[in-house]
């Protein structure tokens, strides 16, 4: 994998789903609980989130076999 061309790119929340196989709410609610990464205000009506934020969160829930702790991302 290119890790500069990951590190460059953002994801909406139709990729970010597709990606982590999660409905928006869990998304959600993972991000308010500080368990998945924050997401990045683009402008007033647009929220991404950074591609090697959550092929990194996929890995980590993929190694430890669940969800990281409450307040993890904070």
């Amino acid at each position: 994998m290119n890790t500069g061309l990951a590190e460059s790119f953002y994801l909406d929340i139709k990729a970010v789903t597709k990606i982590t196989s999660f409905s928006r709410s869990t998304i959600l609610v993972l991000e308010k609980n500080g368990q998945f990464p924050k997401r990045v205000k683009i402008n007033v009506n647009n929220v991404r989130w950074k591609h090697k934020d959550i092929i990194s969160w996929c890995q980590l829930v993929e190694l430890k076999g669940g969800y990281p702790p409450k307040n993890y991302y904070n």
